[in-house]
């Protein structure tokens, strides 16, 4: 029988990690449907996905203003599961919303004021799209999304695990030393991508029993293919090509990376900065590009798509990741994919990501003279550049490879579901 995944996230597919999960385990005949606020049809992540293989495992809630819609959506759902997995509609009716009410009512719990709001239709139908797809396991692929169902342990008989992925640790609910304490014990899996993250779970009050498992990114390297760099910086006058890939947004420390640039600069280095990204973050960058004069050094080349960052790998002598706070980072595993030597901070998982002196050269965070430094280095030693770059494609050649991965989340949620059928 096929292991059943429902897995929940904001936004599908946002990202491409997530499209190419949900892609590998397909391919492994895991059954997979995708609970989701946006359906986003027009996302570069579909280039990813069979659209056709897709049909009808993409599940998005409607507006919660709009109750007649809900129901309409929620029944659909549930006649569709009547259909596939011939299920009784009064049974995950009932179950979903005795959850929901002791989840609401109930002490159980701590209450989320938050939550006992007008939403409670919503979140019952929810609940019901769960039952009805009658999964072995629900996954949710943020710890932050997981503490407000936690009552879906008790709804379905089914595993119930979360991912934690950088930013639901590092700094969701900062403000709330509780923020996790009645998600921890509901969790019959807790999947992160480094140590360092499971460190900071236990700051935030994760028990030291919990069984973690440990999956880091992957990626499919043979898409990766480096250009011959050896003769490239070999002139004293030749520039230093810096890239950045990502999501313009505070906690990718973008602005050290510029201050660290106009050092460079001002010491009279010849440096050309390329950011491909888009983001909140956008304005700030090109208020500070214009502070510090860096126009003509700088430039900010909006969202790429997969062919347009392949392109810029291309074009760069070295990667540059100077983030405040890090799960991971893929875009830096598909630098080192290509080659590029890193530049980057001890932010969380990059430390587990880039090894100093062997594949980059990693700093304290928020320190941008430290992050000149490194690139100067690396302006100095077009040798050094070569040497980093090679050994960082090898190392993500045998540490992080997508079959693997792929074999690893296939036993995660195996395990899952077994431990779900237990309780």
């Amino acid at each position: 029988m096929s292991l059943r995944v429902v897995m929940v996230v904001d936004r599908f597919p946002n990202e491409p990690f997530l499209a190419k999960q949900v892609a590998a385990l397909l391919a492994r005949s895991v059954d997979v449907d995708v609970l989701c606020q946006i359906a986003d049809d027009d996302s570069d992540a579909w280039s990813h996905l069979d659209r056709a293989a897709m049909r009808g495992r993409v599940h998005p809630w409607p507006d919660r203003g709009r109750p007649a819609a809900l129901v309409a959506a929620a029944t659909g759902t549930a006649v569709g599961g009547l259909r596939r997995r011939r299920l009784a509609l009064a049974r995950p009716l009932a179950k979903a919303i005795l959850a929901e009410r002791r989840r609401t009512v109930g002490d159980r719990h701590p209450l989320d004021r938050h939550l006992l709001d007008r939403h409670l239709l919503g979140r019952i139908l929810f609940d019901l799209r769960v039952v009805a797809l009658d999964p072995d396991v629900v996954h949710f692929q943020f710890g932050d999304l997981a503490r407000a169902r936690t009552h879906v342990a008790d709804a379905v008989d089914a595993g119930f695990s979360s991912s934690f992925r950088g930013y639901d640790l590092a700094y969701a609910g900062l403000d709330d030393a509780g923020f996790y304490d009645h998600l921890w014990p509901a969790l019959d899996g807790a999947h992160t991508l480094g140590c360092d993250l499971v460190a900071v779970a236990g700051r935030r009050g994760a028990p030291p029993d919990l069984a973690w498992t440990i999956i880091p990114p992957a990626v499919d390297v043979d898409r990766f293919t480096p250009p011959d760099r050896a003769g490239r910086g070999a002139a004293a006058d030749d520039e230093l090509r810096l890239l950045s890939v990502g999501r313009l947004h505070w906690k990718k420390g973008l602005v050290d990376g510029l201050v660290a640039v106009a050092h460079l600069r001002d010491e009279g280095r010849r440096i050309r900065y390329r950011l491909v990204g888009d983001g909140p973050a956008e304005e700030q960058l090109r208020w500070t590009i214009a502070d510090l004069g860096l126009e003509r050094s700088v430039e900010l080349l909006g969202r790429g798509d997969a062919d347009e960052v392949d392109r810029q790998l291309a074009w760069a002598d070295a990667f540059l990741h100077p983030s405040h706070s890090e799960g991971f980072a893929n875009a830096v595993l598909e630098a080192q994919a290509m080659a590029l030597p890193v530049v980057c901070t001890d932010a969380e998982g990059l430390r587990e990501n880039v090894v100093d002196g062997e594949t980059g050269i990693v700093v304290p965070r928020r320190q941008p003279v430290a992050l000149a430094d490194a690139l100067r280095r690396l302006d100095d030693e077009p040798d050094l550049r070569l040497t980093l770059g090679l050994a960082g494609r090898r190392r993500v050649v045998e540490r992080f490879d997508l079959d693997a991965q792929t074999d690893a989340f296939v036993d995660y949620f195996e395990r899952v579901a077994e431990r779900g059928g237990r309780r």
